[in-house]
């Protein structure tokens, strides 16, 4: 079709993109045949799109139902907590809205005090089971909160069937507040798929930000705490004593003894680097 402010359209991207632009609106022949594919394109890219928001409210529904929901989930929050050998324990929180990640209302925290509160999903889900979901609503309860609906999903089991060498692996389970027993959900359900997505991701974002904050520590130095003591006499310590160990077992009268540390700073350092 024409448009009326092509001639303006044709100006603006000439600007943009550094050439000659024109703006044409062919009627036949190869020009035209590549409009109508680009049409053709995005008719079908509609539908796909359109057919994706109708799986998404079917899977919305099914989870309403097995789950027992006061309502169809749209926004769906999960929480995992990542630790190494007891230390350096951290939180992520990913959000997904229509099946899809929101990486915008992406969180993780270290496990410290938290305050303030932030708007709720409509289903929270805990990567856990029974005492993973008490744990939470216990929180929950205890902040005054109910607004969001929580689950816990157990992550399956592998067992041994007498029978047979081989292994098998238990059906995942959700647990629901207030009911013994979990709801196991089809493998083919796209309800515990979107679950599964759900949990995999806080849980690769929990382990992402616990890598990070160990190869973090694992960079730092005592060091690094003591004033006075920049990159470039750090290097020139462990350059001299070869690590932090020969660092340790070296004299305050050694370390004075290296150019610009001088007395005073030795004796800081000295105190700075005992080792607990």
């Amino acid at each position: 079709m024409e448009l009326a402010d092509a001639e303006a359209r044709e100006e603006m991207l000439t600007e943009l993109l550094e050439r000659r632009v024109r703006i044409i609106a062919p009627q036949r022949g190869r020009k035209k045949r590549m409009v109508d594919l680009a049409g053709e394109n995005a008719r079908q890219a509609l539908e796909a799109r359109r057919g994706e928001d109708e799986r998404q409210s079917e899977t919305a529904e099914e989870l309403r139902r097995r789950l027992r929901l006061r309502s169809a989930p749209r926004s769906i929050e999960c929480v995992d907590i990542s630790t190494f050998q007891g230390s350096s324990t951290v939180a992520s929180v990913v959000a997904f809205d229509d099946g899809a990640p929101a990486t915008a209302r992406y969180r993780r925290f270290r496990i410290r005090t938290v305050e303030g509160t932030d708007d709720f999903p409509d289903l929270l889900v805990v990567d856990g089971g029974r005492g993973q979901l008490g744990v939470a609503l216990a929180v929950l309860a205890d902040l005054g909160l109910d607004s969001p609906e929580v689950v816990g999903l157990a992550k399956s089991r592998a067992r041994r069937d007498a029978h047979s060498v081989a292994m098998e692996r238990s059906e995942e389970r959700v647990f629901l507040p207030g009911r013994v027993n979990p709801v196991v959900l089809p493998r083919s359900s796209g309800a515990l798929f979107l679950l599964q997505r759900v949990r995999d991701e806080a849980h690769r974002f929990a382990i992402t930000y616990h890598r990070n904050l160990r190869q973090k520590a694992a960079r730092e130095s005592p060091l690094d705490a003591v004033v006075g003591i920049g990159p470039e006499r750090k290097k020139l310590l462990l350059r001299h004593f070869g690590s932090m160990a020969g660092l340790r077992r070296a004299s305050i009268e050694e370390i004075a003894a290296l150019s610009g540390i001088g007395q005073g700073l030795a004796r800081t350092i000295a105190e700075a680097i005992v080792e607990d």
